[in-house]
Parts: C-alpha cells; structure tokens; sequence
C-alpha cells in the first residue's frame, strides 16, 4: 500500500517537476538573489559581493526622487484605474446588448491587449506630435481652432498622454471580464424588473452593478497590479520626463540599475519594496476573493 502510494506520489512530482523548476528558475531564485543584492555592496564590474550593508534602504527612504516616484505612481493610478473601470463596463453592457456586428467589435476592442506598448507607443508619438501637419491629435484640435498641444514635453500633458494610452490599451482585456460577468446574469431577474417599471438606467444601478461586484473587485485589484508594473509605455514615450513628472516605480528601478550609474543595490531594494506593495495587494486580493466565495456559496 505504502510503495504504492508512494509511486502514485513520485509520478505527480514527475509531472509537475518541469513546471516547479521553471517557477524556481524564473521567479523564485530571481526574488531571493534581487533580496540578497538589496543588501549587497555590489560590484557590478568586477562582479563580486564586498560585504552586506544596510545604507541602499537607508538611501532609498532619503531620496527625494523616489518620493516624487511614489507620488507619480499614485497619480498614474488615480487617473487610470476608475476610467478603466468605468469605460470597460460601459463597452461590455453595450456589447452585451443586442447589436448588429457585436463580434466584430468585441474584436476590435479587445486588440489593443495584443498590441505591444512598445509599438502602441509608437503610434501615439506619432499621433501625439507637436508639429499639426505630422501628429493626427493637434491636426484634428487646429481643425477646430485649438491651438496645438506639446503633449509629451510638457509637464501635466505628458503624464495624460500615458494614462491615455494605458488606459486604451487595458480596456479590453477587462472589458471581456465584464461581458462574462453579465452574460452570468438571469435574464429572468431584468425581465422581472422591466415589468416592475425599472427604467434601463435603474436596472443598470440595482442589479447590473451589484451583480457584478465580485468582478470589479477583481478588475480593481488586477489593475493596481498592471499598473504598479508600467514600465513599457513610459521607456517609449517620456523617458519619464519632463523633468521627472512621468517617472514611476519600475522605471525608476531600471533607470538606477541601468541608467549609467548601475546602482544594483539600491535599484535592488527599491525592487524589494515593490514587491512588498504587489504582495499587500495579492493577499488583500486573495482574502476578498475568499470572503466573496463563502457570501455567494452561504
């Protein structure tokens, strides 16, 4: 019974070794050797450790820039986790009604989460120039009187510029999260509404919304997560420039590790705090998700 069990053991352990070595290979071993070099007086071109040393989270809460860092991030993700929220509802109730061509548009919508934000941000520097006769946005805004916009150079533009275009670029994929929420919904319970006298708007407030709260929970959380990860969108549009006003966690840890300084220390610590902020919200994320399972299955 024991070897038998014990085979039946060795056998699982067998399947599921490749996926443990990967996960250990490329993510656990990467977080322990990042919290090694947090404390590390780390020379990166002799590659050798000279001892441990607390100063590089002693630098890091000293640093001004991290605080205009931290403070940008917050911004970034006021301004870009609501009207995520709001515009992917709005798209998933319109798409779930009854219109004419909704595949296509689901389609359509949800390209924009295949698209790199490397390339995306391409197409919005290009839709974004200063100059009316090469960027589409100031073209369109002179056809109408408005002066043209230095988008990307200038300090409250720019950072609208990349919440713009993240925004677009996540919409759909929640979007979809949405259309999968309502579709789970009982027609049955709007029909009963409707004879009740609900107007649309009230059937929206009353039962669309609340219905789906366990999803926007989700979204919110998986959200704050995307966000706290941008990265891409800022390397390719501003540098985080203009002087500083784009600048936001991630690219501050690449830019002391690799902006010509190679701090890997400090860019190390600053990494760990990170990943303390991303686990705060996993475990809050894990722990609503449970409370919201017991309610449904009570």
């Amino acid at each position: 019974m024991m070897f038998s069990t014990l085979k039946k053991n060795l056998t699982a352990y067998a399947f599921i070794a490749p996926a443990l070595i990967f996960i250990f290979l490329f993510l656990i071993w990467p977080i322990i050797y990042t919290g090694v070099l947090s404390f590390a007086d780390y020379n990166v071109f002799k590659n050798e450790i000279k001892g441990f040393t607390f100063d590089h989270y002693i630098n890091m809460a000293q640093d001004e820039e991290l605080r205009i860092t931290i403070w940008n991030t917050i911004i970034f993700i006021i301004g870009t986790v609501p009207l995520t929220i709001v515009f992917s509802l709005f798209l998933a109730v319109m798409l779930n009604s009854q219109i004419k061509m909704k595949g296509l548009f689901r389609t359509v919508f949800f390209m924009p989460q295949i698209t790199s934000f490397a390339a995306a941000g391409v197409i919005f520097i290009w839709m974004l120039n200063p100059d009316a006769e090469r960027g589409l946005v100031n073209y369109v805004l002179n056809m109408f009187g408005i002066s043209s916009i230095s988008w990307l150079q200038s300090k409250p533009w720019a950072m609208i510029a990349v919440m713009a275009l993240t925004i677009w670029k996540n919409v759909g994929y929640f979007m979809i999260i949405y259309i999968a929420g309502l579709q789970e919904i009982p027609k049955s319970v709007y029909e009963a509404a409707s004879i009740d006298g609900a107007s649309n708007w009230q059937q929206f407030r009353h039962i669309t919304v609340p219905l789906l709260e366990s999803k926007t929970i989700f979204i919110i959380i998986m959200d704050l997560i995307f966000t706290f990860r941008t990265f891409e969108q800022i390397y390719v549009m501003t540098k985080g420039g203009p002087s500083l006003s784009t600048k936001v966690l991630v690219y501050y840890i690449y830019e002391l590790a690799f902006g010509g300084s190679f701090r890997i220390g400090e860019s190390a610590a600053a990494a760990m705090f990170l990943l303390l902020i991303v686990g705060v919200i996993v475990v809050l994320q894990n722990k609503i998700m449970k409370e919201e399972y017991h309610t449904a299955t009570d």
